[in-house]
């Protein structure tokens, strides 16, 4: 790694990762930004590596990960926040890796230093999440006439997410999000949101709470 971009509006933060970068590579130039609008302006120097926060100041750090993959960068999220739609999100996006800040400097470091091994620096909290989503999931079996798409655009609008938002976290366009959900009623023969919530809880999409 000779170049590392690290994003964090957090300036505590910014220091962190900059001593474990140079921990980890210490011949590495590191390219520190506060913002989106801070960080595009140093994709222009290739970096090799990249620590992104998702809540900046000016956006979603997650827009950055497509432009970096394009240069084949490697790019790991460091951020607070593990719901499903940023965890998600940011994997489809094409995160490398998906690290939580309120572990510790060590921690962090450790999993990090695995990618020289080929390991993903996913922190424990993180794979249990995911393990948990794709638990959730129900066999195709269950429902023979739905396509894998459709039953995750089921699962995201059945657990209170609109149209537009389960789009964003797939990666689709709300016009083929709701072409989903169109297909969906018919082939469940429901008419409405609550009727969707049901049958996702029959099919094992979501759990009760």
């Amino acid at each position: 790694m000779r170049h590392i971009l690290i994003v964090d509006d957090e300036p505590v933060i910014r220091q962190m990762l900059a001593d474990i970068s140079t921990a980890l590579f210490p011949a590495a130039k590191l390219y520190p930004a506060a913002t989106l609008q801070q960080a595009n302006k140093q994709l222009a120097e290739h970096p090799d590596l990249a620590l992104i926060d998702l809540r900046l100041p000016d956006g979603n750090g997650a827009t950055l990960i497509a432009p970096l993959k394009k240069q084949g960068c490697y790019c790991v999220v460091v951020t607070s926040f593990d719901d499903d739609r940023c965890l998600f999100g940011a994997l489809r996006a094409g995160a490398d890796g998906y690290l939580m800040k309120d572990q510790s400097k060590q921690a962090l470091q450790k999993m990090l230093s695995g990618m020289m091994q080929g390991t993903p620096p996913i922190s424990p909290a993180v794979a249990q999440r995911m393990l948990a989503y794709f638990h959730q999931q129900a066999p195709l079996e269950d429902a023979p006439n739905m396509s894998p798409r459709e039953l995750e655009v089921l699962t995201w609008v059945a657990q209170g997410y609109t149209v537009q938002q389960a789009a964003e976290t797939l990666g689709i366009s709300k016009h083929t999000a709701n072409d989903y959900m169109k297909s969906i009623y018919r082939k469940l023969n429901i008419s409405c949101r609550a009727e969707a919530v049901s049958k996702a809880f029959e099919m094992g999409l979501i759990q009760h709470k």
